[in-house]
């Protein structure tokens, strides 16, 4: 029984440790969620419209989801003290809330480690991670972001953003300013009020051409224009031209402009230029660098080629329904272009339109494509127009008494052309026959010349032929008396002719030489004989000596 108790006691004590442990838990929570909440009232307020793109929808300040989990291992492993649920959280609500202050600026990685107490190359992760989803940054002008790939923008060469449709950055909507259109209108009328009789048809064409001009690109101005992030980054070279002219601050408020002149021509007048990044005295011109004139100390790798703004204006995009709505306009306005302009739309000045209008062919199918393809369904084609109005006019002859015209004149008329086109179409057969005659006689004139010069070819070959095999009768002639001479003279050499073999030399050949060598041969046979004899490589057996 004393067993029991103890035993009963002992479980009792651990079950109140358990639950002044759970306590303790929740009394440390509770904590947490009150000092949270009160440090609420001291966070700064929203001033400016954050978005978030559609496709961070799961995203929650005060949860983790998911993805954040399977992105960011490390911090949900439990592999290190240092890194937990609790610091990732913490750290990546203190970059989102950073970003938030200002989402017009970008923020860096450097202004968000000189907050934070922890490893490098985990705040780089968390924070490319939110860049990533849209989380931070993406309202940024794309041109105010520094890249680690390249440079900083120096104004000689631009970069073209290409990205899919749901990763593009955010921007404001372009608004353009309906005022000045009205206050432009009532200053035209007091103009018009004010003027005399005789002035006013000349002071309504030059206001309204030059008005219409300027209000075309004070709102194009007004789109372009988008306050960029200056406080980021200073560009050192605003333009072209100042980064080729090299100038100072100081000088940039003048109206300075840089002449280019070719250190080897002196041509001043260059549309393209090369300028030498290594002295920038000595540019070249096209003509120059395209005959690899550089000098001695320089490459064409030295060279960067600058072309004028001003000499190759930069055309307009236009659309398929902006070409529809300009043969519109011009259907509808005739030669009125500020009207024709206005029926565009699109930011299409009068000049642009003009421009394309001159670019468009005559009479193109893929303008009489477009045409079709955004005509309306109550307009008649063509084709039926045009047998309306013959049917229109062969009614008129009837009715006004011209039954004779169309009974006898229109007949015999019909007769003429066609025969006339019988006529023609017999012509031009007779004359396609007699073209193709002289081309075949032409083809036998050159077959036949190439016939003759072959046959002159191979009787040429057989002569030779002959001639050489005559040549080899005659030294096998004189070859066979040498070696009777010699023999007469007790003389044991011979010539023999060696052209039945490959060429037409010939060697000397000594009798006593032949035996000399077959002599040895013989010998040395006769050697390999005796030294394959077994008696000679293998010992006697032993043998008991018999009495």
């Amino acid at each position: 029984m004393s067993e029991t108790v103890k035993n009963e006691m002992e479980i009792d004590s651990e079950n109140v440790a358990k639950v002044e442990e759970v306590t303790d838990k929740s009394n440390g929570d509770d904590d947490t969620s009150s000092m949270e909440d009160k440090t609420l009232k001291f966070l700064i307020k929203q001033t400016n419209e954050v978005t978030i793109p559609p496709f961070a929808k799961w995203f929650d300040m005060y949860s983790v989801h998911e993805i954040e989990k399977r992105s960011l291992p490390d911090f949900f492993d439990g592999s290190s003290r240092f890194k937990s649920e609790k610091a990732y959280k913490d750290t990546r609500n203190f970059i989102i809330n950073t970003f938030r202050l200002s989402p017009t600026e970008y923020l860096t990685i450097t202004a968000v480690r000189r907050n934070i107490a922890m490893d490098v190359a985990s705040i780089v992760r968390i924070h490319e991670f939110l860049e990533k989803w849209g989380l931070i940054n993406y309202q940024v002008d794309p041109r105010s972001k520094p890249t680690l790939i390249g440079p900083s923008f120096t104004g000689h060469f631009q970069i073209t953003l290409d990205t899919p449709q749901g990763l593009k950055p955010f921007l404001p909507e372009k608004k353009i300013i309906a005022n000045k259109k009205l206050k432009i209108e009532a200053q035209k009328k007091k103009l018009v009020h004010e003027d005399e009789e005789r002035v006013e048809v000349l002071i309504l064409n030059d206001a309204t051409t030059k008005e219409s001009n300027e209000d075309d690109q004070t709102i194009n101005e007004e789109e372009n224009s988008y306050p960029t992030n200056v406080s980021l980054r200073q560009n050192v070279y605003d333009a072209s031209k100042n980064f080729n002219a090299l100038k100072e601050k100081k000088l940039e408020s003048k109206d300075m402009q840089k002449v280019f002149v070719c250190h080897i021509c002196g041509n001043d007048k260059m549309t393209v230029k090369y300028f030498n990044l290594r002295n920038k005295h000595s540019s070249l011109c096209h003509k120059c660098f395209s005959k690899e004139q550089f000098g001695e100390k320089f490459q064409s790798s030295d060279f960067i080629k600058l072309a004028d703004e001003n000499a190759f204006p930069q055309r307009k995009i236009w659309t398929d329904q902006e070409v529809v709505s300009l043969l519109e306009g011009l259907e509808m306005f005739g030669s009125d272009w500020k009207h024709i302009a206005k029926h565009v739309g699109g930011n299409k000045l009068i000049a642009d339109c003009v421009d394309k209008y001159m670019s468009l062919p005559l009479e193109d199918d893929d303008v009489s494509k477009l045409l079709d393809k955004y005509k309306s369904s109550a307009n008649q084609t063509t084709s039926d127009t045009i047998i309306e109005v013959m049917e229109n006019f062969i009614n008129a002859l009837i009715t006004n008494g011209n039954e004779d015209i169309l009974n006898s004149k229109l007949p015999t008329a019909a007769h003429n052309c066609q025969l006339k086109s019988q006529y023609q179409m017999r012509i031009i057969a007779q004359e396609l026959i007699t073209l193709s005659a002289k081309k075949l006689k032409i083809k036998m004139s050159k077959l036949d010349s190439l016939d003759k010069a072959l046959t002159e070819e191979t009787a040429k070959y057989e002569n030779e032929v002959s001639k050489i095999s005559q040549q080899k009768n005659n030294l096998s002639k004189q070859v066979s008396e040498i070696n009777q001479k010699l023999s007469d003279l007790n003389v044991t050499k011979k010539l023999v002719i060696a052209s039945e073999q490959m060429d037409s030399n010939m060697d000397l050949v000594d009798k006593e030489e032949e035996e000399e060598k077959n002599d040895n041969q013989q010998l040395a046979k006769e050697v390999a004989q005796h030294l394959d004899d077994p008696k000679l490589t293998e010992p006697k057996r032993f043998k008991i000596w018999s009495l």
